[in-house]
């Protein structure tokens, strides 16, 4: 048999993989053993996907189908001359080369220069001018808001609104205050999470995307239904409440660590209490606000 006896095959799945080896050795299914080497993986919007992979071993016995043969003319074929019929002829001498007739001239013409293809250029399309980075406030403000709504659309939440604005300025005057996004509308609340987990991981994603837009990091702050404003509410308060502390007891008072947009909230909060400072204390995710009492 010229056929492999073992060959190994792939498709999208088993069997894929089986019509697709059987296909290679021309055989049935049930001329061959299959051993499933992988039964490969479908992947997640196409990512993650692997190839389902078979190992076929030709049973012994088992033949390739015999291609038909072609028909016998149905033409008689002349009877070969009888033996004393085949008599040797003398040699005779070999005939001189006759010249070639003359061939018309353009014949000539054609045979010394074929005739060339034109060649097709590919068509060229026209050269598309790159896009320019965002430089005013309201073009940078409409790419974060061109992000967001992007990633809102592709989650199914097309009616959902978006406002995009800056923060005010905080107390740090080499800080750039951030892009604040205000995401409303019904069913958003699912994108905030236990604790705004899932907030806090929509948020990282725009600002990748958004930094890619704008060739560099970007502050963004995203929040949904004014989770984070509510937030930012209860610890202005928490806020007020340890600068009295600290200022009664002339002692330190150090909050929980906090995120960065958190802990900037109580410094904005406190920035003009003449009797208290703040500064951040600590690194990473321990990092978080002491509030010291001024001499």
């Amino acid at each position: 048999m010229s056929q492999k006896k073992v060959i190994e095959s792939a498709g999208k799945d088993v069997d894929a993989a089986i019509t697709a080896g059987l296909a290679r050795l021309d055989l049935p299914r049930d001329d061959v053993e299959v051993e499933v080497l992988d039964e490969g993986r479908q992947g997640m919007f196409g990512l993650g996907a692997r190839a389902a992979r078979v190992r076929l071993k030709v049973k012994s016995g088992a033949e390739r189908k015999a291609e038909p043969q072609p028909r016998a003319s149905s033409q008689p074929q002349a009877p070969s001359p009888p033996p004393q019929a085949r008599v040797k002829a003398p040699p005779e001498k070999a005939p001189q080369a006759q010249p070639s007739p003359e061939r018309p001239p353009e014949a000539k013409a054609e045979q010394r220069e074929p005739k060339q293809e034109t060649k097709r250029e590919p068509k060229q399309e026209p050269p598309q001018a790159p896009k320019e980075e965002p430089t005013t406030e309201e073009e940078k403000a409409q790419v974060v808001k061109g992000v967001v709504k992007g990633l809102l659309n592709a989650m199914h939440f097309s009616n959902a609104q978006v406002k995009v604005r800056r923060a005010k300025p905080g107390p740090n005057k080499d800080e750039v205050p951030p892009y604040v996004v205000d995401v409303s509308g019904s069913g958003t609340d699912i994108l905030i999470g236990t604790d705004g987990e899932v907030l806090d991981a929509f948020q990282y994603i725009t600002r990748l995307l958004v930094g890619r837009r704008m060739k560099g990091w970007v502050h963004v702050v995203v929040d949904v239904q004014s989770y984070k404003a509510k937030r930012a509410n209860r610890l202005r308060d928490l806020a007020h409440r340890m600068a009295d502390q600290a200022a009664d007891t002339d002692r330190a008072v150090i909050l929980q660590p906090m995120p960065p947009h958190e802990r900037r909230v109580v410094h904005v909060a406190l920035y003009d209490d003449p009797r208290v400072t703040t500064e951040s204390i600590y690194e990473g995710d321990r990092r978080r606000v002491t509030i010291l009492p001024k001499e």
